[in-house]
């Protein structure tokens, strides 16, 4: 299931519209951070245009989001539009609702009204002397972190323009305190961080999602409690490496000492007698025999409460328990665990055997042959040819068939290559095809013609494709070639109204009974599965072989000894295809 790129309101979440964006587009999520958006848009496809990108995506106004099904992997306000003229491409760079904050302030409404002279006050007690207004400070108790960033962000949407929509959960009472005078003015994106950064502190998010009609995005606050601060699910996910055709490349270790803290010093204050100094003396390291190592965070000038000082001290000592080590992989988004079913802060184990030797019998070549000799036709159309009223146009998306009026069950998307046939073969094709959303729907067959005979061989039967459908049609073997065949060639025949458009990105005709999985020369190859063209790429028939593992072992010479290893994930990635998903984790301390 690919991945469906959309805009929306960034005020009301509503006036969702389909976005058809380039491969290049990109997609992240971080802990305690907001998502990454970058989107490229070709400004050569007409529908793209017809959107009017500069207005309807307007930065500040319009939200980006991606997601795969019903659920949003990314989402959050276009901040930047960069135009290459030269290229003809318009790049979107968006953040999470997160980054909407980093735009607003912890002031109470009667900041807005207030003289402005009046954020300071005489103070009755001392003569002489001024003290902040209470009237605009922002005064919590009695309550838990995760309530505390709440109430923050409800009273930023009580301003005029400032009710995002975000869902809340509920309040609980705890024994937590948050007091921020108005005339500090405290970014409200930094202390929903900082708040997250002390020791237990709260894992904060603010996740996307469709509204319960699935006609507008929104945002739901979710916190960890004071009793479990991190945010995660209760399953543990597991990805094995040791298993054949596992569903984890790419692993990159990187493993950094540099915040290795036996003894962690915080510093606050602005001034000489409001200084205040926090220590905090942790033994794991030089239990085990390490040197001694000390950490200064200075970066809290204007924490005023010992305790919160005290928090950031705890967590630089708690961290530099060991060397951060990170590793990072790629998954495929549709094999267990699936896309969607884990997020940052998630917990997974994987799985390594010990380093050792792998084994291969000869490949078995030519397993399957796919004969369509321009099978992606996306740089070029080269091989197929349309038939009146219907027009046919290479783009990045695939072959792009218009209907400049109603047609009634012609060949459209015809090959042009007889491929040679013999008496008794039974011949199968495929076929991925979508609608655009905003075209309407159409009728397809897909058939294997045998010619001189005159004959068809293969026959999917009527399919409809509505509008935002992207379809696999296969048409199997309906009866064997006869021995009079000069030959055998696949047909789309489509019945459309005018002004109908469809897409054809992938197609395959082969030797056999019924159509396997599309492939071609280009498709990613594994140890035991590959790929490849008999001749030039894009233009020749391809091949998939195959061989079999006689030993396998999935160690590694750095993680020499392997086992299971648990650890929390950081950071998920991916690209506009919805593939691979890139991760990223740290070990569990």
């Amino acid at each position: 299931m690919g991945l469906r790129w959309f805009i929306a309101d960034l005020l009301t979440g509503r006036d969702i519209a389909d976005v058809q964006v380039m491969t290049s587009s990109t997609w992240s999520r971080s802990i305690n951070k907001p998502e990454r958006l970058t989107a490229s848009l070709d400004m050569r496809d007409p529908a793209t245009v017809a959107l009017r990108p500069r207005q309807t995506m307007a930065p500040g106004r319009t939200v980006l989001a991606c997601a795969i099904g019903d659920t949003i992997l990314a989402g959050g306000p276009i901040w930047s539009h960069t135009y290459d003229r030269d290229q003809k491409v318009l790049t979107l760079d968006a953040l999470g609702m997160w980054s909407y904050f980093d735009h607003r302030y912890v002031l109470p409404l009667a900041a807005a009204s207030i003289d402005t002279t009046q954020f300071i006050i005489p103070d009755p007690s001392a003569a002489g002397k001024t003290k902040p207004n209470p009237a605009v400070g922002t005064y919590l108790t009695g309550l838990e972190y995760g309530t505390i960033a709440k109430r923050w962000v409800q009273q930023a949407q009580a301003w005029t323009g400032g009710n995002v929509p975000i869902v809340f959960e509920a309040d609980r009472v705890g024994t937590r305190e948050r007091n921020f005078e108005g005339s500090d003015f405290k970014n409200l994106g930094t202390v929903l961080a900082q708040l997250s950064q002390i020791e237990g502190g709260p894992d904060i998010r603010f996740m996307p999602q469709f509204t319960p009609d699935m006609l507008g995005i929104q945002w739901a606050l979710q916190t960890g409690t004071d009793a479990s601060p991190l945010l995660a699910s209760a399953t543990v996910f597991e990805w094995p490496m040791d298993v054949p055709r596992s569903p984890v490349s790419s692993l990159k270790v990187t493993a950094d000492a540099t915040r290795l803290a036996t003894l962690g010093w915080a510093t606050a204050g602005r001034s000489a007698d409001t200084v205040l100094v926090s220590r905090s003396v942790d033994s794991t390291l030089t239990d085990l025999g390490y040197a001694a190592f000390e950490s200064l965070d200075s970066s809290h000038s204007s924490v005023s409460e010992q305790g919160t000082l005290d928090g950031y001290a705890g967590e630089s000592t708690t961290i530099g328990r060991s060397a951060l080590e990170l590793w990072s992989f790629d998954v495929e988004a549709a094999r267990q665990p699936f896309l969607g079913a884990y997020w940052e802060g998630d917990f997974c184990t994987l799985t390594l055997g010990q380093y050792g030797k792998t084994t291969y019998t000869p490949w078995v070549n030519a397993v399957r042959t796919n004969y369509d000799i321009n099978p992606s036709p996306m740089a070029s159309t080269a091989g197929w040819s349309p038939t009146a009223p219907s027009t046919l146009t290479p783009t990045l998306a695939g072959a792009q068939i218009d209907f400049s009026s109603a047609a009634t069950s012609i060949p459209t998307m015809y090959s042009t290559t007889v491929i040679s046939a013999a008496a008794g073969q039974m011949w199968s094709a495929a076929r991925e095809i979508s609608v655009p959303v905003g075209f309407p729907a159409v009728t397809v067959s897909l058939r294997v013609f045998s010619y001189g005979e005159n004959v068809i061989v293969a026959d999917s039967g009527p399919v409809v494709i509505q509008p935002g459908q992207d379809v696999i049609v296969q048409a199997p073997s309906v009866r064997a070639v006869g021995a009079s065949t000069t030959g055998v060639r696949s047909n789309l025949y489509v019945t459309a109204a005018a002004g109908s458009r469809l897409v054809v990105p992938h197609t395959l005709t082969e030797l056999a009974p019924t159509p396997g999985m599309i492939f071609d020369g280009n498709s990613s190859s594994s140890d035991v599965e590959q790929y490849a063209w008999t001749a030039t790429p894009n233009a020749s028939p391809s091949t998939y072989s195959t061989r079999t593992m006689q030993q396998y072992d999935s160690g590694d010479p750095y993680l020499f000894e392997g086992g299971a290893f648990q650890r929390r994930i950081t950071a998920l990635s991916g690209d506009a295809k919805g593939i691979t998903v890139g991760v990223t984790t740290q070990a569990v301390i």
